[in-house]
């Protein structure tokens, strides 16, 4: 007989059988229970009675166990009288009908997992979140938990082990949506279920910390230790210790920095809160990764990167948060000093070596007095002691212990130099723990723009997640405005402000908070509207107008100063008393038009750059400029370190003031800064700014004496970061020179002139150049030492021997040498980045070889090489390396040229040294080229001498497309190798670069020869390539030409055509190891 209502069985925990109006069967028996139990566990297949028997009396023989289970079933259909309909027993088996009327919980449990998991794979969080929840209800406690047969453990460990699943992951989804309460009273359900989980408690804690119940994420640590002492006899696992570590020495919870407005929790964003955590956790295993969250203006990139920010420094992890700005001014590492002076980084990088807080005190001035003794930084002159400044800068963010969490706002407006370094960070330390998180509007963000090359490297590197922001939907924008006005919105409400607000969160704030007050007044805005929407302009300036008199100018100035300020430069600037300053900003706190970023910090912000923005349309045009001038005067004010970080924002207030004078001495001390700092394109700009305004000073005294100290400036940043031939030196050095013969003293006239003449020595222009040095030596006076004089002398000597002038050129290098002294070193790198003295000896060591002074020029040359290692200078040990590696070129020796042009290479690609770089790349193909001959290494030949041209030089390359040429005759390109020596024999005509002439028309028969049969045109070019050598006295290129001649005339005129190489080889009087020499010898003795 069917029972009348459907069974309702309880296996989770304790055993229950109920039926509604239906009697309760008397299942108080244990086996009855575990029978019972069995039976519907198993209900899909029918049980054998001796199966069971042997099952449940595992210890009586079988007649006994087959009686027993006899008893215990005419016990269940006595005492239930729906048994039947449930329970189907026969001679052999016995059976729970699977179509009967009943309710199993642990088919319900598994059920709700199943479709959980199906509506997971489907990212329908709400339904799984749902059906977990009844799963995890239904599970009351272990599979019958008075049972402690062998037959029901493993059913129970999995279905235990499943509801602990299901916990972990209700948990987590509560957690991501950041309802901690929620999540901890899942935490909690698990504790209690498992209470030797070790995750259980990490999780314990940090929810705790989280919901901002700092004891109680301590006691979960400390009730952990006390269970595992006493269960296990073991202490926690590392990273539970760390946690607690962290936690414990963390500030009290109320010392902790808060989201910009916590009136308003975050609404949405649910799966891009997710990835944010999933990248924070890939982090923390030593992968360091770049967040960044992109999207229009206004649409909560900050709110989620700050709401990530709170929920790690809740949990005790090291945090710290910075931003750029679009105002100009901005000082170079801006973003990194705000980090480096947060006190969690601040206090950390202190136990730093003092030789990376030296570089670290560029930024930091002030550690120069927190620790008494710490060295200044040096001074900086070449670009590749960068690579050191950024290492500082590096260790610096990651001394502290454990994971680091850098947060960026406005990453598209942060300086070059940030940039770069932020791509050095991310490949230093291969297993620091650090997640940078950066905000950016994505419509700022171009192909071109500098910003897109960070991206682009971090992409290649598996390191970047881009994370962009849409519009929230209607329902989650009816949410925020109900957080403001503290009640639900009408469906028309809703409907009308998404219209409005696109679904925009600042747009949907402002205006809420708009209708919330009380006042109405309109404004017509005084200057250029931002890029907003007309509406949402309408609506802020609105707001800005209902503000009291006194803080509506306090926030035109706010917005003139164009970042953080303070209420010291407020001030200053403004024209409210002290009291009423207070009051005013605190109004404007109150109102939400301002905040302050930091927690117990002095200074405040617009709580969002477009309420900075409507704020400055506001202001008139001649109030700005006034307002400007105010600005500048109150920054003027801060104490000198202060001051030079101000500079760059000072000048820009005075520019905006129409005050050139000022603007123009601020930009240059600005570009002082921006240069101690390694940023040398943020210099050149500031310097060109500054030079712009300096055109704009009425007085011409003023005006000349100005630029000629700002164009005077903006040679070395060009020089040392795009090289010594740039050719945006040509300019300003040219009209230096020019205001230096009338407005300059005479160190600025030696300056302009000596760094004009190296500019047009390497440039090829040796007449100029000469001319140059040659003013200089007699402005000099009669003593001609020092510094200037051995750096003008040395020029001098260089270009005589370029032009192919040796025996000038010894006595030039004489005066150099003379007036030469080592401790100049500081001054000539300074003055130009590499050691005169260094180049002298080099140089000079070509025009011993060229008079066949072979071994003399190897000393020289590896002298130079000597001084250059001692002062242990990169920039000079590749300008040594490069003239010894020319030098063996030039002797025919492939493989010391090999030798010595890595080595040069190495350190100028190390050191970024470009010039340097380019020269050794040209010999090294040669070397190359010579050793392995073919079509691949004369194209690298040209590829080097491309990059040479590259970096604007032209000087020596006679001797490159020389090389060239040589190469291309090697593979029968002949044509192509005459045409280079043609374009190598223009240039010296050109330049007056005729030191290699000889050797030009030495190859050049050479080629003729193997190209036509008529021999006179090649032994003419023979012949003129010796009478230039005799002539110049370049004894070498004189015998290389003759050995030349004598291979040309030996078919037709025998053993007497050898007579040629006998007068040039009897000059020699050292050198004989060189191939040359040893090539006439042997042809003289066959």
């Amino acid at each position: 007989m069917a029972p009348e209502a459907r069974y309702s069985v309880r296996l989770f925990g304790e055993f229950h059988l109920d039926g509604a109006d239906a009697p309760m069967p008397d299942a108080n028996s244990p086996r009855l229970q575990a029978l019972l139990a069995y039976l519907i566990l198993h209900r899909d297949v029918p049980q054998s009675r001796q199966q069971l028997a042997f099952l449940f009396w595992p210890d009586s023989t079988q007649a006994q166990a087959r009686n027993a289970l006899r008893q215990l079933l005419f016990h269940l259909r006595k005492s239930w009288p729906h048994a039947a309909s449930f329970v189907h027993a026969d001679a052999q088996m016995v059976r729970w009908l699977p179509d009967s009327a009943f309710d199993l919980d642990v088919a319900q449990f598994k059920s709700a997992l199943a479709t959980a998991a199906r509506a997971a794979s489907n990212n329908d969080a709400a339904t799984e979140e749902q059906l977990l929840t009844h799963a995890a209800e239904l599970y009351r406690g272990d599979l019958l938990a008075s049972c402690y047969d062998e037959w029901i453990a493993p059913q129970r460990d999995q279905l235990r082990e499943a509801c602990i699943a299901a916990l972990v992951r209700l948990s987590q989804l509560s957690e991501d949506r950041r309802d901690y309460a929620k999540a901890l009273k899942h935490a909690q359900q698990l504790q209690r279920l498992d209470p030797l989980r070790e995750p259980t408690y990490m999780a314990l804690m940090r929810l705790h910390a989280l919901n901002h119940d700092h004891a109680s994420a301590l006691r979960a640590y400390r009730n952990c230790v006390e269970i595992f002492a006493r269960e296990l006899g073991i202490v926690p696992g590392e990273a539970l210790r760390e946690a607690y570590a962290r936690l414990a020495a963390q500030a009290a919870p109320t010392q902790r920095r808060r989201p910009r407005d916590p009136m308003l929790s975050m609404i949405g964003r649910h799966d891009e809160w997710r990835r944010l955590l999933e990248v924070w956790q890939r982090s923390q295993l030593g992968d360091k990764q770049f967040a960044l969250i992109s999207g229009e203006a206004g649409i909560g990139k900050s709110r989620l990167a700050e709401e990530l920010l709170v929920h790690l420094s809740g949990q005790g992890f090291t945090t710290t948060h910075s931003r750029a700005y679009a105002a100009e001014g901005q000082v170079a590492f801006a973003p990194v000093t705000g980090w480096l002076r947060s006190p969690a980084l601040h206090q950390a990088m202190s136990g730093l070596d003092r030789l990376w807080l030296t570089e670290v005190a560029r930024l930091l001035p002030e550690l120069l007095t927190q620790q008494p003794g710490l060295p200044p930084p040096s001074p900086l002159t070449e670009y590749w002691q960068r690579q050191r400044f950024f290492e500082a800068l590096a260790r610096a963010v990651l001394a502290t212990d454990g994971p680091l969490l850098l947060l960026l706002d406005d990453l598209q407006w942060c300086d070059a130099e940030t940039l770069e370094w932020l791509r050095f960070l991310m490949r230093f330390d291969v297993s620091a723990k650090l997640l940078v998180v950066a905000t950016a509007r994505h419509e700022d963000i171009t192909p071109l723009h500098a910003v897109s090359r960070l991206l682009d490297a971090l992409r290649r590197d598996d390191q970047l997640t881009e994370i962009l922001l849409g519009a929230l939907d209607a329902a989650e924008t009816a949410k925020i405005a109900a957080q403001i006005i503290n009640r639900p919105l009408a469906d028309a409400e809703a409907t009308r402000l998404f219209e409005e607000s696109e679904g925009n969160p600042l747009f949907t704030v402002e205006m809420m908070r708009a209708r919330s007050d009380t006042a109405t007044a309109g404004g017509t805005p005084h200057g250029t509207v931002p890029k907003l929407p007309p509406k949402v302009y309408t609506v802020i300036s609105n707001r800005l107008a209902q503000l009291s008199p006194a803080a509506r100018d306090i926030v035109g100035v706010a917005a003139i100063i164009g970042r953080a300020f303070t209420a010291d430069v407020l001030a200053q600037a403004s024209d409210v008393r002290e009291d009423a300053l207070t009051n005013a900003l605190d109004e404007l706190w109150q109102r939400g038009i301002v905040r302050q970023p930091d927690s117990g910090g002095i200074a405040f912000d617009f709580s969002h750059d477009k309420i900075r923005d409507v704020a400055y349309a506001e202001v008139s045009p001649l109030q700005r400029r006034r307002l400007h001038q105010r600005v500048a005067r109150a920054l003027e004010q801060a104490p000198d370190d202060d001051l030079d970080a101000a500079s760059a924002q000072i000048a820009a207030h005075y520019e905006q003031a129409g005050l050139p004078t000022d603007s123009a001495a601020f930009y240059r001390r600005a570009a002082g800064v921006a240069q101690s700092l390694y940023a040398y394109d943020d210099a050149i700009a500031l310097l060109q700014r500054g030079l712009a305004q300096a055109g704009q000073i009425v007085d011409p005294q003023e005006r000349a004496r100005q630029s000629l100290a700002l164009q005077l400036d903006l040679a070395p940043p060009i020089r040392i970061s795009r090289g010594w031939a740039a050719p945006e030196l040509d300019t300003p050095l040219r009209r230096a020179v020019e205001l230096s013969r009338h407005a300059g003293d005479f160190g600025q006239q030696a300056r302009a002139q000596l760094s004009l003449a190296f500019f047009l020595v390497v440039s090829a222009e040796l007449a100029q150049a000469r001319s140059l040095s040659e003013e200089l030596i007699a402005g000099l006076g009669t003593s001609g030492s020092g510094t200037y004089a051995s750096m003008a002398w040395t020029n001098i000597m260089g270009s005589l021997v370029q032009q192919g002038d040796w025996v000038a050129a010894e006595p030039a290098y004489q005066r150099a040498l003379g007036a030469y002294d080592e401790t100049q070193h500081a001054e000539h790198v300074s003055l130009m980045g590499g050691n005169f003295g260094v180049l002298a000896s080099a140089w000079s060591a070509h025009a011993f070889w060229f008079t066949g002074f072979a071994d003399q020029a190897l000393r020289r040359g590896r002298e130079a090489l000597e001084v250059a290692n001692r002062l242990a200078h990169p920039f000079s040990q590749a300008l040594a390396l490069s003239y010894l590696a020319t030098q063996h070129a030039l002797r025919r020796e492939h493989g010391l040229t090999l030798h010595y042009a890595r080595q040069a290479r190495s350190i100028a690609d190390r050191y970024h040294v470009g010039y340097y770089l380019a020269w050794a790349d040209v010999l090294l193909a040669w070397a190359n080229a010579k050793q392995s001959p073919g079509a691949d290494a004369v194209a690298a030949m040209q590829v080097a001498i491309e990059g040479f041209h590259a970096t604007g030089a032209r000087l020596r390359l006679p001797l490159y497309l020389g090389m060239l040429a040589e190469c291309l005759g090697d593979v029968g390109e002949t044509e192509a190798a005459l045409a280079a020596l043609d374009q190598a024999l223009q240039h010296a005509e050109h330049t007056g670069e005729h030191w290699l002439d000889a050797e030009l028309y030495r190859l050049r028969g050479e080629l003729l020869l193997h190209r036509s049969a008529n021999l006179a045109e090649a032994e003419s070019s023979l012949i003129k390539a010796i009478e230039i050598a005799a002539a110049q006295r370049a004894r070498p290129l004189e015998l290389r030409a003759a050995l030349s001649l004598a291979a040309l005339r030996e078919p037709r005129e025998g053993i007497g055509a050898r007579r040629v190489v006998e007068p040039p080889l009897a000059r020699f009087a050292e050198g004989f190891d060189q191939p040359d020499i040893v090539r006439a010898r042997a042809l003289l003795a066959r």
